[in-house]
């Protein structure tokens, strides 16, 4: 496989784990996606394009995100205190794979 097919593909798997982890931690904190979308004033359409992985969520909103979710970055991509039976990733690839294994 060539670098720019696996880079795609490494892309494409991030989205979507980042996406189900939005959609998790929103059915968590017991928001629908209409309440949900109305605070980040996007469109419940677009909510659900960035919970299925079909595009990355630009950093800005994610900040907004986890503002709303009064969680911090590091409890979004699974690296803070509040996920206590993980241990702290300090690399890319290591977020991707353990979040990837949250979509199976």
């Amino acid at each position: 496989m060539e670098f720019k097919e696996i880079q795609k593909q490494i892309i494409k798997d991030f989205n979507k784990c980042i996406g189900k982890r939005l959609k998790n931690l929103r059915k968590l904190k017991n928001y629908s996606k209409e309440n949900f979308a109305d605070k980040l004033s996007i469109s419940v359409d677009e909510l659900e394009i960035y919970e299925s992985g079909q595009t990355y969520i630009p950093f800005p909103l994610l900040l907004l995100i986890t503002e709303f979710l009064n969680i911090s970055l590091d409890d979004f991509f699974g690296t803070g205190s509040e996920l206590k039976n993980r241990k702290v990733r300090t690399n890319f690839m290591k977020v991707l794979f353990s979040l990837k294994k949250e979509i199976k």
